[in-house]
C-alpha cells in the first residue's frame, strides 16, 4: 500500500502537478512578501531620511511680541486742579518759625581742619557775618553731670555740644574735600553773606550748603552756585527778588526736600524753580516745593520745564495767592496718581509680555525636544530599513540561486535524456551495417564463385 502510494506520488503526473502548483502558488507567494518587504523598508527609508533632515533643520523661535513703552508723561490741566481746589479740603498751615532754632542736626561732627591760611582767611572773613550769640559761631560746650555717687555727688563730669555753632555746620562738609574745593567752597559761602540781611538767612543758608554735602557726597560747587543765583549772589544777577522772608522760606524747603540719590545737577535745575515758586508763595513754601520737587525729579528730563511752565501758569492765571501752596500739592498729588496708574498699566503689560516671551521659549524647547526625539527615531528607523532591504535582497538572491539551480537541473536532464536518445540512434545504425556486411561477403563470394566457375 505504501508502496503503491509513494509510486504514485513519484509519479510524472503528480510531480507535474506539485511543479504547477509552486509555480502558481508557492513562488508568487513568496515573492510578493519578499517584494511587499522591500516596498516597506523602501518607505521607512525615506520616512526615516525626511525624519532625519527635519531634526537637523535649525529651530527658530519666531518673533516674539514687542517689548511694552512706559506710555507717555501725564499732563495735569488747570481744570483738574481747580475742580479738587473748589472742593473742601482742610489744609494744615505751616507753622512759621520766627526764630530759627540754635541747633542743627548733622551726622557730621568734625573738628576745624588745619589747613593753609586762606582757609583761616576765609573763615574769620565769614564769622565777620555772625556778631552776636543768637547764632553762635563757636559751638555752644557744656559740662554735665555723667556720674553720681551713692552720696548724689558727680564724680565725673562730661563736655556735650548743647547747640552747634556755624564754624562746626560749616567745617564739618570740609572734611575730606581738597584743599582747593574747600577754598571755592569758602568763597561761596562768603558770596552770598552780603545778600542775607540777617543772621538767621546766614546760619541756614550755611547749613543747606552742609546738606547739600552731606546728601551728595561731593563739592556741590553747582548747586551753590545755583542757590546764589537765586539769592542774588551769583553771576548774571537772575535773582527774582527774593524778599527776607521769602529767602528763609526757600532755604528751609530745600533743607527738607530729600536729595539723596539724584545728581547734583537735578538739584542745581530745580533750585531757580524753588526761588520763582517761594516768590509766588506767601505761606506753605515748604510743603508746596516738597510736591513740586516731586513733579520735577519724577518726570522725564525732557518734560520738567514743560510741567513748571503749566504750573506757574495755573497758579499766575487760575488760583488765589492764598491756595496757591495747596494748588501746588494737589497739581504734585494728580500728577502722582497719573504717573503711579501708568506704571501699574506698564506693570500689568511688562507681566503679560514676559509671559508670552516664556510661552515662546517653551514652545522652542518643546520643538527642539520633538526634533531630537524624531531624529533618534528616524536614524533608527533608517538603519532597520537598510538592515531590512539587504535581507530582502539576499532572500531574494538566494531564492534566484535555487531557482537558476532547479533550471540547471531541468536543463541537464534535457540535455541528457536528448543524449542518450542520439545513442539509440547510431547503435542501430550500426548494427544494420554490420548485418548486410555477410550479404557483402556473399556477394564476393558469389562472383569469387562465378568466376571460378567461369574460368
Amino acid at each position: 500500500m505504501m508502496k503503491q502510494w509513494m509510486d504514485k506520488f513519484q509519479s510524472d503526473e503528480t510531480a507535474e502537478n506539485v511543479e504547477k502548483f509552486e509555480k502558481k502558488v508557492v513562488f508568487k507567494i513568496s515573492r510578493s512578501l519578499y517584494l511587499a518587504s522591500a516596498a516597506v523598508a523602501v518607505l521607512v527609508l525615506v520616512l526615516g531620511v525626511v525624519g532625519l533632515m527635519y531634526s537637523l533643520t535649525p529651530t527658530l523661535k519666531g518673533f516674539g511680541p514687542s517689548e511694552p513703552d512706559k506710555g507717555k508723561d501725564p499732563s495735569v490741566e488747570s481744570s483738574e486742579v481747580m475742580a479738587r481746589l473748589s472742593q473742601p479740603v482742610k489744609v494744615a498751615k505751616a507753622a512759621k518759625a520766627s526764630k530759627v532754632p540754635r541747633t542743627y542736626n548733622s551726622d557730621r561732627v568734625a573738628a576745624p581742619p588745619v589747613g593753609p591760611s586762606e582757609i583761616d582767611l576765609l573763615l574769620e572773613e565769614i564769622r565777620a557775618y555772625f556778631p552776636t550769640e543768637g547764632y553762635p559761631w563757636e559751638d555752644d560746650v557744656q559740662s554735665r553731670c555723667a556720674y553720681r555717687n551713692y552720696y548724689n555727688e558727680c564724680v565725673r563730669w562730661s563736655r556735650v555740644v548743647a547747640n552747634k555753632g556755624a564754624l562746626s555746620v560749616l567745617t564739618s562738609a570740609l572734611d575730606t574735600m581738597p584743599n582747593s574745593d574747600q577754598i571755592s567752597y569758602l568763597k561761596q559761602h562768603l558770596a552770598a553773606m552780603p545778600y542775607l540781611d540777617s543772621e538767621d538767612l546766614r546760619f541756614v543758608y550755611v547749613g543747606t550748603a552742609s546738606d547739600f554735602r552731606a546728601a551728595m557726597d561731593s563739592y556741590p560747587s553747582a548747586a551753590i552756585d545755583s542757590l546764589n543765583v537765586v539769592l542774588g549772589a551769583g553771576e548774571g544777577n537772575e535773582s527774582p527778588d527774593l524778599s527776607a522772608d521769602q529767602q528763609l522760606n526757600l532755604l528751609y524747603s530745600l533743607l527738607a526736600i530729600s536729595k539723596s540719590g539724584h545728581p547734583q545737577n537735578v538739584l542745581a535745575g530745580f533750585i531757580p524753580r524753588a526761588g520763582s515758586l517761594a516768590l509766588r508763595i506767601s505761606e506753605g513754601t515748604k510743603p508746596a516745593a516738597i510736591a513740586v520737587w516731586d513733579v520735577y525729579v519724577n518726570a522725564p528730563e525732557k518734560r520738567r520745564d514743560q510741567h513748571m511752565t503749566d504750573l506757574f501758569k495755573i497758579l499766575d492765571e487760575d488760583v488765589a495767592a492764598a491756595q496757591r501752596s495747596q494748588a501746588c500739592v494737589i497739581y504734585g498729588s494728580i500728577y502722582g496718581g497719573k504717573l503711579y496708574d501708568n506704571q501699574r498699566e506698564y506693570l500689568k503689560k511688562q507681566a503679560e509680555y514676559r509671559e508670552k516671551v516664556a510661552e515662546l521659549e517653551l514652545e522652542h524647547e518643546a520643538t527642539k525636544l520633538r526634533k531630537t526625539t524624531v531624529g533618534g527615531f528616524s536614524a533608527m528607523a533608517s538603519a532597520w530599513a537598510v538592515g531590512a532591504i539587504a535581507f530582502v535582497g539576499l532572500l531574494l538572491g538566494l531564492l534566484a540561486i535555487e531557482r537558476n539551480t532547479r533550471q540547471m537541473i531541468l536543463v541537464a536532464e534535457m540535455l541528457r535524456g536528448a543524449a542518450g536518445n542520439a545513442g539509440g540512434d547510431s547503435d542501430g545504425d550500426d548494427a544494420d551495417a554490420g548485418a548486410e556486411e555477410p550479404a557483402v561477403a556473399d556477394a564476393g563470394d558469389d562472383i569469387d564463385l562465378d568466376s571460378g566457375g567461369d574460368a
